[in-house]
């Protein structure tokens, strides 16, 4: 599936000058985008396994500014809560990117400073889904990190 900006100025469809593309093209993806903004949001001082699945699907974090980053991914307790959350720079690719934006040099830091950020997620099994919704929300979010 072609993704498609909701701005008709930012579209070529299909590698053409078109910029009405079907509307069947958008209204999966302005459907799930959707869902996932109706969901609940969660602090990551509040991660627990029991309510963090190990399923995959598409994950936006916030902070004070707005959405900060935009992803997917098979396992999304491994990803927020291992990786994100706790883990180290050199496996996470949002704390590298986190940790140069905002001048941050310690990983505690870094830590504390996404006790403060909330996140909400969509479960998304299929894998095409996933990358479809994570680039259609980018488009709509515009994300600090990864626009």
């Amino acid at each position: 599936m072609q993704l498609i900006s909701p701005d008709p100025a930012n579209i070529a469809y299909l590698g053409t000058q078109d910029t009405n593309p079907p509307a069947t093209e958008i209204e999966p993806l302005e459907k799930l985008f959707s869902t996932l903004e109706s969901y609940p949001t969660y602090r990551f001082s509040d991660i627990q396994e029991k309510w963090l699945p190990n399923s995959g699907g598409v994950y936006v974090i916030y902070d004070s500014r707005g959405a900060l980053y935009v992803g997917r991914t098979g396992n999304l307790y491994r990803r927020i809560r291992l990786q994100h959350f706790s883990g180290e720079r050199d496996y996470s690719s949002f704390r590298s990117l986190l940790m140069d934006k905002l001048s941050i040099t310690k990983e505690d830091e870094l830590t504390n400073y996404l006790r403060t950020c909330k996140f909400r997620f969509i479960l998304l099994p299929d894998e095409n889904q996933q990358k479809d919704l994570e680039h259609y929300t980018k488009i709509r979010l515009k994300p600090f990190i990864n626009n």
